[in-house]
């Protein structure tokens, strides 16, 4: 991880982009690494200014926040979430690809340590076999 990154806002404006399709009327998903990722994502952002100012109606559950009359944000897992595809672009199976999805900078940095870590089981398990 690169700590140079941290605290510079790049959740927030993630997060306020989010904010800003579902104030459109749209349906949206964020995605955070584990569960628990996830719920930090949605506190977030339910403790955002913005969300203050929203001028329709807000109903807020465990995995989702409405905002307006139609808008939907809802908060996903990456790595608990069978349906979630990373390749070729990021889709979750049951939404469209007009569905616009959000992915936390640390549920990249999780998977790309995951898939790291992965790599280098299966070299240990080939040179174990030899």
């Amino acid at each position: 991880m690169n700590h140079s990154l941290r605290r510079t806002g790049r959740t927030t404006r993630m997060l306020r982009e989010a904010l800003g399709k579902a104030l459109e009327g749209r349906t949206v998903i964020v995605m955070g690494w584990r569960d628990y990722d996830s719920q930090c994502l949605m506190r977030h952002l339910w403790d955002m200014p913005e969300l203050g100012r929203v001028p329709h109606s807000l109903h807020f559950t465990r995995r989702e926040i409405r905002v307006g009359l139609r808008g939907t944000i809802l908060f996903k897992s990456a790595s608990l979430s069978p349906d979630f595809h990373w390749e070729p672009e990021p889709r979750l199976a049951g939404f469209g690809p007009e569905t616009p999805i959000f992915i936390d900078h640390h549920t990249h940095e999780m998977k790309w340590e995951d898939d790291a870590a992965k790599a280098r089981k299966e070299r240990e398990d080939r040179r174990a076999k030899k």
